[in-house]
């Protein structure tokens, strides 16, 4: 039994399948891979999606071999995130990954419970609508935003080095 992720073309033919590749204290419940898969697809628009679930946001894989060596730079993610506040929140970790690796990120949380974090869409770390929590979820709204892809990047900043 796997914790899964699923995409599919509009015409209803699956794109890709991807099994969550870190459990967080349901390993008894749920099958772990051996190794951590890096799952994409292709949309018929252009866009590579990687896919990613809950706490696989906090470990190196496979979020930097879908970032380096697919190149992906838009991923789908979706979770049940319990925010531990103040270390842990949804929303703040997903802006970070977002920024650290120039990512866009499309978010999608339950965010039903105070404990649990909310969602939204990311460019380089930065929110590209209203994020949603469980003091602002209306699940009657849909979440959309315009991003290009990649995202642009930050600006570079340098110092220089003073001599005491």
């Amino acid at each position: 039994q796997w914790n899964t992720d699923v995409a599919f073309n509009s015409d209803g033919s699956l794109l890709a399948k991807y099994h969550k590749s870190h459990l967080f204290q349901n390993g008894d419940k749920f099958d772990e891979p051996k190794v951590a898969d890096a799952v994409y697809f292709d949309t018929k628009f252009g866009v590579r999606f990687g896919m990613m679930i809950c706490y696989d946001l906090e470990f190196l894989l496979p979020l930097t071999t879908l970032v380096n060596k697919y190149k992906i730079h838009d991923m789908v993610y979706s979770s049940r995130w319990v925010d531990l506040a103040p270390l842990q929140v949804a929303v703040e970790q997903q802006a970070a990954t977002s920024l650290v690796h120039n990512l866009n990120i499309v978010a999608a949380n339950t965010g039903i419970e105070p404990t649990k974090g909310g969602g939204g869409i990311y460019s380089n770390g930065q929110p590209q609508n209203d994020i949603s929590t469980f003091l602002t979820l209306n699940l009657q709204n849909m979440t959309i935003a315009s991003l290009t892809s990649p995202p642009p990047s930050l600006p570079q900043t340098t110092t220089t080095p003073t001599t005491e």
